[in-house]
């Protein structure tokens, strides 16, 4: 490329590339075409508008380059561009059209430094995010029909405070994060699925659409530039890695032409202050449908007692696998039989256990897809050690039908009922689980939506109780429905509310409550943070009478969100930093040990035959744990368990003849800290089910 450039876009018309703007020491407003059948590169008129981190779209022939920022050396000091200009290939001219839109009713300013966009049904979508003046960050999606010139608000994309890179396919729009998130969005539905996130997530990558895959190339992982390259089938929703770029390289553009992928440009450094832009082109050639096996996804282990068990997607057009292993890191398909404990175990099926390993030593593992001639590239590599249990061991049982978070969960008849909960937005659905049969049944919604619910089981009737209902973290619904679901008819029916506050906290404002039942009643612990100070309050609910009593003893704390269980007729109650011991008989409260591990957004769980408590996962700062806490009533002692397989927080959990299952949750954080600040996230909710043995 004959200008060095990063931060720029390209489009493709007529199998020939032209990239636009971008920032090469100073902000451009250069515009090259590329010819790929000839490789040659010419200059055609600037772009009227200097700009970089811009988007540049083709539609019907014509080139549109909108938005963008300004500057140099210092990104405080950036101008915003609204600007939307078309480029004519043919006449080699530019006009400028309507400007983007500056902000709306919540957001009055844009701020459209973070932003990307796509073409789908001959109109071009925008996803794009926004913080100045605000603690709190703001989506947006925009579309704009080149036809009438006009631009429209549509539903915003499901993640905050990230950088969007946008492709299409199919006239579906695909917003990757700079966490590596996955979201579709369905312009007739004007709505977003979240699809599974990247494999090995990375910042300021490219991404484009050719031969009906969608292709994440490069980006940055912590300080550095990669060359990674990850294929999305939307028909399978897998990633797949491909082969790499010759090049490690961040803010690359991609284009499409007479087939082949072509990257260009982009930075060898991960600095946005001072990048060194790029004239690299390189050109990805996909090979003929079906003359390669696609590489294994989704490659996962378990570590057991003295065995490994390793899970992954089947492949197309496989006949076999083939299970390479050592206890060496440097494992390789050409040098697994030289090294400690290598093997190659051929025709094996998912899930694999391999077995007679040694407890405490780390084992490396990879597989591979065969046929009658062909063996695929290696799928990403995973390790795992061994580990004799102290009492729990975990296993994967079949996924909830919907990914969700901050759900709530009951027995009756040994069959677990999840309610409620997050997943891009608030959740009326309930699902019943048969551990027996390891199957899901879809039940009738709950009347109200709501995430963070209160669900307990009294007389074989369940009780969702509270909870709140919110996508920005600033802009909370509270809900003080009590609902009661029967599972011999699927019904739901309304029962009295729970109270709005009491004598000493009038406003509940019930975003931190938690309950379970004891001996028949509902107890419900509620902290409310909108005062000064902030209080704690306790309330019962008696399903028999249908009635609330207020005025039962607080919680002697009152910091951070609950999370409760009972056993042994008792209730308790944890936090991030506290945990107590209620008897319902006395109304009274003893303070018990902390867990050795404090963690936000824990889920505590009862497992009656052994007179045990759980605290299962959660999360500090930005670090998601896969911790298990064993809290023991008789020794008043916590002990550290085996860790359930996959780190999450927000989580639910239920025990069913002496089994824990945990269900969901979002290995996201709630937040990050930015500035010092911190700023919320929006999670990825999970549909994993593990069960304890």
């Amino acid at each position: 490329m004959p200008t060095p450039r990063t931060e720029f876009g390209v489009a493709t018309i007529n199998n020939k590339i032209y990239a636009i703007g971008g920032y090469s020491g100073s902000v451009l407003r250069t515009v090259e075409e590329y010819d790929p059948a000839t490789d040659t590169w010419t200059h055609k008129a600037d772009m009227p508008t200097p700009r970089r981190q811009l988007i540049v779209v083709s539609v019907n022939n014509k080139i549109y380059a909108i938005g963008g920022v300004n500057f140099s050396s210092d990104p405080n000091s950036l101008i915003y561009s609204y600007s939307t200009e078309e480029y004519n290939p043919a006449t080699n001219t530019w006009i400028s059209r309507a400007s983007m839109p500056t902000g709306g009713t919540v957001n009055s300013v844009l701020g459209n430094r973070f932003i990307g966009g796509a073409v789908a049904n001959g109109k071009i979508y925008v996803a794009a995010h926004s913080n100045p003046g605000s603690s709190v960050p703001i989506t947006h999606a925009l579309e704009y029909d080149p036809t009438t010139n006009v631009w429209v608000s549509k539903t915003q994309p499901p993640f905050s405070y990230t950088r969007y890179t946008v492709a299409s396919l199919n006239n579906k729009v695909y917003a990757l994060s700079d966490f590596g998130e996955l979201a579709e969005y369905e312009p007739f539905k004007n709505s977003w699925i979240i699809r599974p996130p990247l494999s090995t997530p990375r910042f300021r990558t490219g991404l484009a659409s050719v031969g009906g895959k969608l292709f994440s190339i490069g980006g940055g992982q912590i300080s550095s530039p990669v060359s990674t390259v990850e294929e999305y089938d939307p028909e399978t929703q897998n990633w797949a890695l491909r082969a790499s770029m010759a090049s490690s390289r961040v803010s690359v553009a991609v284009g499409e032409a007479l087939g082949n992928l072509y990257v260009l440009g982009g930075s060898s450094n991960v600095s946005e202050t001072f990048p060194s832009p790029l004239t690299t082109v390189e050109e990805g050639t996909l090979p003929p449908t079906g003359s390669v096996l696609q590489i294994p996804t989704g490659a996962a282990v378990t570590a057991g007692n003295g065995q490994v068990t390793i899970r992954w997607n089947l492949v197309a057009g496989a006949t076999s696998y083939n299970l390479y292993m050592a206890s060496d890191i440097t494992l390789d398909r050409n040098n697994y039989a030289s090294l400690s404990d290598g093997a190659k175990l051929v025709s094996v099926t998912s899930p694999h256990t391999v077995t007679g390993l040694t407890n405490g030593k780390t084992y490396y593992f990879f597989v591979t897809a065969a046929d009658a001639g062909r063996e695929s590239e290696e799928s990403l590599g995973s390790s795992a050690t061994p580990t004799a249990p102290p009492g729990l061991l975990w296993g994967t049982k079949a996924p909830m039908p919907t990914p969700r978070l901050e759900a709530g969960a009951a027995v009756v008849h040994g069959k677990v009922y999840v309610v409620g909960g997050f997943s891009g937005s608030a959740l009326t659905a309930t699902e019943e689980y048969d551990p027996v049969t390891d199957a899901w049944t879809t039940k009738a919604d709950m009347p109200t939506a709501r995430r963070s619910p209160v669900v307990a089981a009294v007389n074989n009737k369940i009780y969702a109780i509270g909870g709140m209902d919110y996508v920005e973290i600033s802009q909370v619904t509270y809900s003080y429905a009590t609902e009661e679901f029967d599972p011999s008819t699927n019904t739901w029916t309304s029962k009295a509310s729970i109270p709005v506050g009491n004598s000493v906290n009038p406003i509940l404002g019930n975003r931190f409550i938690a309950g379970t039942a004891v001996n028949g009643k509902i107890y419900i612990t509620v902290f409310n943070n909108g005062g000064a100070p902030p209080i704690s309050s306790m309330f019962e609910y008696d399903p028999t009478s249908n009635t609330w009593d207020t005025n039962k003893s607080p919680v002697p704390f009152g910091n951070a969100q609950y999370t409760v269980a009972s056993l042994g007729g008792k209730l308790y109650a944890l936090t991030s930093g506290s945990f107590a011991e209620y008897t319902p008989a006395t109304d009274t409260w003893i303070i018990r040990p902390s867990p050795p591990q404090t963690l936000s957004q824990m889920r505590l769980v009862a497992a009656p035959g052994k007179n045990k408590l759980y605290a299962i996962g959660g999360y500090n700062a930005s670090d998601i744990h896969d911790t298990v806490q064993e809290y023991d009533p008789v020794s008043n002692v916590w002990t550290t368990q085996v860790s359930v397989p996959v780190p999450r927080h927000s989580t639910t959990t239920a025990e069913v003849g002496g089994k824990i299952y945990v269900f969901g949750g979002s290995f996201f954080p709630d937040f990050v800290n930015v500035g010092g600040a911190p700023t919320f996230v929006r999670p990825l909710p999970l549909s994993d089910v593990e069960e304890s043995q």
